[in-house]
């Protein structure tokens, strides 16, 4: 989950690179908002379409998404777009591709670990100022954590700040095992953060599929797209076995490349990022045309978040081809606009064009709708925050998602480790819980908490210490 640098060159890079967190920080934003607003109170286009309020139980046969099924998304593409920057910067000065491919492998690891850790210390029960484990478990886990994972600021040397990594890491371990005694619940290296895990893994094969793919065109890596959906979709004997194989099922299973769907896309889209500053592209338009793209863009993820929760299909595919349309014409004399639109028109299209397969889009189980279809609007969002930081020059306004989007790691552990424990210790807990039985309350109960996660988090960020594999 660690932010890539893209170094800066003049001020197109360092715009660039802050609409790239700008889309890492609304995906990590809304993740804490959509964990922190969960209440039976909120209506369902507030929740996972596939599990809805009141009780949020699994109704795999709803089709459709809402806003909350575009977060996991946004971030992993977002994760494909920034390989360009740190893997193509690196083999473009002629660094070994398989050096990269071993440093790529110990950053999954790295993830692993951190998902095994977040896992085993996330709270079962009731925080209490009467029972001192219960919250000193996961405040203890939150500072093992920093030291593990943080980069700090100023010149320390390598082998202090190694020795304060191994501190850290064993921490953590210590930390585990007395969890595992307190709740009580046996170690496990199967017990581990599914969104984290599916990041370690996507962390490995989406660099291992662009150090392969590097000197090819970035499209021809589409390619993987298809063959990944071929396999999963098939049901002969040599495709179950590879569903199937894995040398630590703990670790790594097929099933979770099916997320290469998204990461390959925002990939090609960090291609054209990155050759756009390299190139020195001038990709700035009027502030008109420029407004009339933005509001482009914003229209088509809300268009389609509306029309697919509504089950509108017709008229959704109508306005949005139409709406796709414009965007190609308004983006014919920008080669960035024009290769993000063209990637996004294609995968979008395809992804409404492909909503009845699989009993409709879903996000769980995903369906082969919801993989092209997000992806498409990931596209259309990260151009969107382009021209909000390239054109209209939003970048102060939007430090909320600029901050936690250059420190994701610490923004996704903030809320369960530090800032519900400490809420939890005061009588302000039960004063948010009774916020619950009011949808407009349990909204702003979520909005005080993420609130709070992302003060902690620009805090931390300003103090450049930040959390990097």
């Amino acid at each position: 989950m660690g932010r890539f640098e893209t170094g800066s060159t003049g001020v197109g890079r360092t715009l660039r690179a802050d609409s790239l967190d700008a889309l890492r920080g609304y995906a990590i934003v809304t993740m804490v908002l959509a964990s922190a607003i969960l209440s039976y109170a909120l209506p369902g286009w507030m929740s996972h379409v596939q599990t809805p309020p009141p009780d949020h139980a699994y109704h795999p046969e709803i089709p459709g998404i809402s806003w909350v099924d575009l977060v996991f998304p946004f971030f992993l593409f977002a994760l494909g777009a920034a390989l360009p920057f740190s893997l193509g910067s690196k083999l473009s000065r002629g660094e070994s591709g398989l050096k990269l491919v071993a440093l790529s492998a110990l950053r999954a690891l790295k993830l692993a670990f951190f998902a095994i850790v977040l896992q085993h210390v996330y709270s079962p029960v009731r925080v209490s100022a009467d029972n001192p484990a219960s919250w000193l478990i996961p405040i203890s886990a939150f500072v093992a954590l920093f030291f593990t994972f943080c980069r700090f600021p100023g010149n320390i040397p390598k082998t202090l700040r190694a020795g304060i990594h191994v501190v850290g890491y064993l921490s953590s371990i210590l930390i585990v095992l007395l969890a595992c005694r307190f709740y009580p619940r046996d170690f496990s290296l199967s017990r581990s953060n599914i969104i984290i895990l599916v990041m370690a893994n996507m962390a490995f094969f989406a660099s291992l599929a662009y150090i392969a793919t590097y000197r090819m065109k970035p499209a021809l890596r589409l390619l993987l797209v298809p063959l990944v959906m071929f396999i999963l979709l098939a049901e002969g004997s040599w495709q179950q076995w590879l569903l199937n194989a894995t040398p630590a099922p703990w670790l790594y299973r097929f099933a979770y490349l099916k997320y290469l769907c998204i990461v390959i896309p925002g990939t090609v889209a960090g291609d054209y990022l990155r050759d756009s500053l390299n190139c020195n592209w001038r990709h700035y338009a009027s502030h008109d045309k420029s407004a009339i793209m933005l509001i482009m863009c914003l229209g088509l993820v809300i268009l389609n978040l509306w029309g697919l929760y509504t089950r509108n299909l017709e008229l959704n595919l109508i306005l949005t081809l139409m709406m796709l349309a414009v965007c190609i014409g308004l983006s014919a004399e920008n080669e960035f606009w024009r290769r993000l639109v063209l990637l996004g028109s294609m995968l979008l299209a395809f992804g409404l064009f492909a909503e009845s397969f699989q009993g409709g889009i879903k996000k769980d189980p995903a369906t082969l709708s919801y993989f092209l279809t997000t992806s498409g609007l990931a596209c259309f969002a990260l151009l969107a925050f382009d021209i909000l930081c390239g054109v209209f020059n939003c970048n102060r306004s939007m430090s909320v998602l600029l901050m936690p989007g250059k420190n994701p790691m610490l923004a996704y552990v903030t809320t369960s480790l530090l800032v519900n424990p400490l809420l939890q210790l005061t009588s302000l807990w039960d004063l948010l819980g009774m916020m619950d039985y009011h949808p407009v309350a349990a909204f702003m109960r979520g909005v005080i908490v993420t609130s709070i996660t992302v003060a902690v988090t620009i805090l931390f960020t300003k103090l450049k210490c930040l959390w990097r594999t």
